[in-house]
């Protein structure tokens, strides 16, 4: 009968139970040690699960220091990889919630502005009329509301917005669309 492949982290249970002990004694060599052996099943974990790419380096720091703060808690050593599965998770899901509101916070600012730009011209739409006021201006990311202000403000053209500001015409163009 063919033996069964284990993965390649796999670690035999009492010597994982050995290194949380160890751990929970505040041995600076078993963090070492257990950073090494976990890192990469972790970070793997949030890339599969959560395709999270671009923080996944962040997130798996965060793991790692809530597994490290909270060591001592872990009253099963031989449960430790479904705990740091767990904390993993968590991890996950703190991220997810604060993506959740930033964009909710986002979406209502957008909200703000178009409120606060229907009240100044309720009847115009067209671009060409737009009349945007300070107040509004302070609702939008200094950058895009600087550019706001010189074109429909001062009816600056944008040629000029670029010189004015040393950034190339289309980094003008890309501020006022998005503003």
């Amino acid at each position: 009968m063919a033996q069964k492949k284990r993965a390649p982290f796999y670690i035999p249970t009492d010597q994982l139970v050995l290194l949380v002990e160890r751990m929970q004694r505040y041995e600076p060599e078993a963090f070492e040690e257990f950073y090494r052996l976990f890192h990469d099943k972790i970070r793997g974990h949030l890339v599969v699960r959560a395709e999270i790419y671009s923080v996944a380096d962040q997130l798996v720091d965060e793991v790692f220091s809530e597994i490290f703060r909270s060591i001592h808690k872990l009253r099963k050593p031989e449960a430790v990889v479904s705990w740091v599965n767990l904390i993993t998770e968590h991890q996950v899901a703190a991220y997810f919630r604060k993506v959740r509101k930033e964009q909710k916070a986002q979406m209502e600012k957008k909200q703000e502005l178009k409120s606060a730009l229907k009240q100044e011209n309720p009847h115009k739409e067209d671009e060409e009329d737009i009349v945007l006021t300070p107040e509004v201006a302070k609702l939008l990311p200094k950058k895009q509301a600087e550019v706001m202000l010189l074109h429909y403000g001062s009816h600056v053209a944008v040629k000029e917005i670029a010189k004015i500001l040393n950034v190339p015409e289309g980094t003008v163009k890309s501020r006022l669309y998005y503003g």
